[in-house]
């Protein structure tokens, strides 16, 4: 009986509406369980539609059918943006001619098509075999060659751009996989090229040695015929950028070293959006101050001619970049993310829950570009540095524009960029357009300028309007979109959320009065003053910041409501604030050089823009390191506060040691103005060291412990991997870490963390590498001085036994390990209790600070050696003062510069 009354239901809720359906489309299903097709209302023609899909008792995400399909114009249909896409779940049954249903948002049947091979011009689901007949001349296309190693391009058949072809590319001896020409191509689509999906990219090997006359062959897959053919001196651009023939194996390392340790990657898109013209702002500073860089993003690049593409590198190519610029996502990569300094640039309507757990664990630095909540914002990221910057418009201030003479007969010109006219776009297009449609006012005029074209009839309709004098519905580059602003004296601006006010400040160095929203962080931007404010609804929160609503009948309002006199008056008060738009580039470039020298980038310019930008005069002699490392010119002004120095202990066998320093390790550690976490590892616990542990667990946040001996690398390694866990599940890093050994002791345990974080806190933080305070003369170091009173001693080595870093330093560092990747083992793995710390100060050390050019800075008597003898040594050495004598005078000692 149940059987029967949900079948029942189910055909009643399955059928279809009684009246004649207004709706056309198909649906294709195609490889990857992936759906495609294009679905619209005849009815109203210019219109993008939501629909849902349902396949049996899946229902779909609701989807906007907006994607441009170009052969619906050989149907006659003028507008061609009526295309969706969907991945299915592996869990939906789908299966050509299926019967499926499109619905509306309210579980309105649209459409019961059933699922067919693909049509038209749509990619078909295999590539198709090219006939072997065709002539080379019947192809068309280009290719490139980019940094990274990428080959790039587009090929089709020109009389058939229904067919889909497969390419090989082949270098020398290197021949690589069949690769289907099906990647979209936004110039192809434009050019009405079929539907424009005819691209093809491939990363070369590594092991390709190119030179100038290397010549890279694009052949047709099945018959290997030639195509295309160029050498790489065709590509000079992205040829400079790969690495050379080196006349031996070490040069080649050392080049490596050196690249990754002087690259800035840039996580943004490169695309038609504001996200990539900031791109450009940040890469110009780069260029100027010669600092290399790489973009990559989770995505690729959809544009296929860019001046940022030779920069491009896929996301798995990404090795150990010294700093890393995040533009509103924050995506973690495989190779060095965790020793890189961290930069995210926030967009409080893009801030999402998932993004903030990862900002709160991992970045250092903190970017706001505007004030609305500001207090918020350093609440959230309680851990990092946030800092206030206002973000430059792309534009500069236009000083060689004739002034606007503002007479009472000149008509007003009122600007509107927009992106896409659909209802998903967040600058209000269709109430923009329908209030300039019912403005009847004859002193204004519209310039309306989108990124896609629009649908016919709504085109048709501004074309027609007297007021519209300019409609541009193509992607255009920046030069024309500053022609539209130098000619308009207002520009509209009606965007449901911001994150950075661009728009508003792209107007205003242009001398053109912005319109925007009545809200935040619009209001936190503009005023009164010098701007104007439009009616609107205030809609509750999108992610971060606050989201808007407004209609036809309020903007026209505005547009009604503009006088000339007004106008005159903002655009005083806009000329009067042209200073404050050049600080804010003045500040982004600050900030750039700041955080690219925290970093430890050592790019040859970048000490100079410094000094340059805090004005501080260069030295008239050679600079000594202690003014390198403390001199003001080093002082960073995006530097946080020390709140929080988490603490590493390593102990074995030595409870007579571990007590005596772990006394004093917690001494120190209540009478620290800092917070602490104290972690410890045992190896190879024993009794008495269990009891100390158990005495001391109300100050411990970890113990580690081994049953058997593992060396001091495996302890050092164990320790630093809890730490990483416990910062990832608390998303509180620490602003440093500090090792202690059982057999050191705090000397000062009322200041010695103080002192510590004081000298680390003035020092230079791209040239520091450790503090320690435990000095001994076999680590002589190669220059002393004074610090507030105390002796320093700047080192390239320190002794293990007591040291502090900044967490990204010790990242950077890598594992504590016996073996080099050259294969050779080096160093002394100890009879008795570990290994040497050195591995990480030898310059054969890949990773080691001295590579790094880090100098570590050294504060004698701040702890001692607590072994006296041989037995109780970590290394089983006699460490007494007349034996150091003996192993001094024989030169035993670390000379390093």
């Amino acid at each position: 009986m149940k059987r029967k009354l949900r079948s029942a239901m189910g055909k009643f809720l399955r059928r279809p509406p009684e009246s004649p359906s207004t709706h056309e489309g198909w649906v294709g299903l195609f490889p990857g369980h992936r759906l495609k097709g294009w679905l619209r209302d005849t009815s109203a023609p210019g219109r993008s539609l939501r629909v849902q899909v349902r396949i049996d008792s899946y229902v779909s995400p609701p989807l906007l059918a907006n994607e441009k399909r170009p052969h619906l114009a050989a149907k006659g249909i003028g507008n061609v943006a009526h295309g969706f896409s969907l991945t299915l779940p592996e869990t939906v049954p789908a299966q050509p001619r299926q019967r499926i249903e499109l619905l509306d948002l309210s579980g309105t049947i649209l459409l019961s098509p059933s699922l067919q091979a693909p049509e038209g011009t749509i990619a078909p689901a295999e590539p198709q075999a090219v006939p072997l007949h065709l002539p080379r001349k019947a192809y068309e296309g280009w290719f490139g060659l980019y940094s990274s190693r990428r080959v790039s391009g587009w090929c089709m058949v020109r009389d058939d751009p229904a067919l889909k072809i497969s390419v090989r590319v082949r270098v020398g001896d290197y021949l690589s996989d069949p690769i289907t020409a099906n990647e979209p191509r936004e110039h192809l689509e434009e050019r009405q090229c079929g539907d424009g999906r005819y691209g093809f990219s491939l990363h070369l090997p590594g092991h390709l040695m190119l030179a100038p006359d290397t010549v890279i062959e694009i052949l047709l897959a099945e018959s290997l015929l030639p195509i295309q053919r160029q050498s790489c001196r065709k590509f000079e651009a992205a040829f400079n950028s790969l690495p050379r023939k080196s006349s031996s194996g070490a040069r080649r390392a050392r080049t490596r070293r050196d690249n990754q340790a002087e690259v800035m990657l840039l996580w943004c898109p490169i695309s038609v959006s504001g996200l990539t013209t900031q791109l450009q702002q940040v890469t110009a500073i780069l260029r100027r101050h010669q600092i290399a860089y790489q973009i990559s993003y989770h995505t690729a690049p959809t544009v296929d001619a860019h001046p940022e593409l030779d920069h491009w590198i896929d996301p798995a190519d990404i090795d150990s970049p010294k700093m890393v610029f995040y533009f509103e996502r924050f995506v973690p990569f495989d190779r060095g993310f965790e020793g890189a300094f961290k930069v995210f640039y926030v967009n409080l309507d893009w801030l999402s829950d998932s993004i903030i757990p990862l900002v709160r664990t991992y970045a250092d630095l903190v970017l706001a570009p505007v004030p609305y909540r500001l207090d918020d914002l350093r609440r959230m990221f309680c851990g990092q540095h946030v800092e206030h910057l206002p973000w430059p418009p792309a534009f500069a201030p236009d000083h060689e524009a004739a002034p606007r003479t503002g007479e009472a007969e000149d008509k007003i010109r009122v600007l509107y960029i927009g992106n896409d006219y659909d209802e998903m776009s967040r600058k209000s297009p269709v109430a923009v357009v329908e209030a300039m449609l019912a403005c009847d006012r004859t002193d204004l005029v519209f310039d309306l300028k989108f990124r896609s074209r629009l649908p016919e009839e709504v085109r048709a309709r501004l074309l027609a309007a007297p007021q519209v004098e300019k409609l541009i519905d193509e992607p255009t580059d920046h030069a024309m979109v500053r022609d539209l602003h130098r000619s308009a004296d207002v520009s509209l601006i009606p965007n449901e959320c911001e994150g950075n006010g661009l728009s508003i400040l792209e107007a205003w160095a242009l001398e053109v009065v912005p319109a925007v929203l009545n809200g935040h962080p619009m209001c936190d931007v503009v005023s009164e003053t010098n701007a104007f404010l439009i009616e609107c609804d205030d809609l509750g929160m999108r992610e971060q910041t606050k989201l808007y609503r407004t209609d036809a009948r309020r903007i026209g309002n505005f547009l009604a409501g503009l006088e000339r006199e007004d106008l005159s008056r903002k655009l005083v008060k806009i000329r009067e604030e042209a200073p404050l738009l050049l600080e804010r580039q003045n500040k982004l470039e600050r900030v750039i050089l700041d955080a690219a020298h925290a970093s430890g980038l050592h790019a040859k310019s970048v000490r100079l823009a410094l000094r340059e930008a805090h004005q501080v005069e260069p030295a008239s002699r050679r600079p000594r390191i202690h003014d390198l490392m403390f001199g003001t010119r080093s002082r960073s002004t995006i530097a946080r506060s020390t709140e929080r120095i988490d603490v590493m202990m390593t102990t074995f066998q030595r409870p007579k040691l571990f007590s005596r320093s772990l006394e004093k390790l917690v001494d120190a550690m209540q009478q620290s103005p800092f917070e602490h976490r104290l972690f410890i590892a045992a190896e190879e616990l024993d009794r008495e060291t269990a009891e100390i542990l158990q005495f001391y667990t109300e100050h411990v946040h970890q113990v580690l412990w081994t049953g058997q001996r593992q060396g001091l690398p495996y302890s050092w390694n164990m320790l630093g991997s809890a730490l990483q866990h416990t910062i990832a599940r608390t998303e509180h890093r620490p602003d440093y870490v500090c090792y202690i050994q059982d057999d050191c002791e705090i000397l000062e345990p009322s200041s010695y963390f103080e002192v510590m974080a004081t000298v680390a806190n003035a020092a230079d933080p791209g040239l520091l590498g450790f503090v320690s305070g435990y000095h001994t003369d076999i680590h002589p170091g190669f220059a002393t001085s004074e610090l507030e009173g105390r002796q320093i001693v700047f080192s390239d080595s320190v002794d293990g036994k007591n040291f502090m870093a900044r967490p990204r330093t010790l990242q950077s560092i890598g594992p504590l390990s016996w073996w080099f990747k050259d294969g050779m083992r080096r160093g002394n793995p100890g009879p008795v209790r570990g290994s040497h710390f050195d591995l990480w100060q030898w310059q054969e050390s890949p990773n080691s600070l001295k590579v790094q050019r880090r100098v570590n800075v050294v504060l004698p008597e701040l702890t001692g050696h607590s072994a006296d003898g041989a037995e109780l040594s970590t290394w089983a050495n006699d460490t007494s003062p007349e034996e150091v004598e003996k192993r001094i005078s024989a030169g035993r000692v670390y000379h390093t510069r």
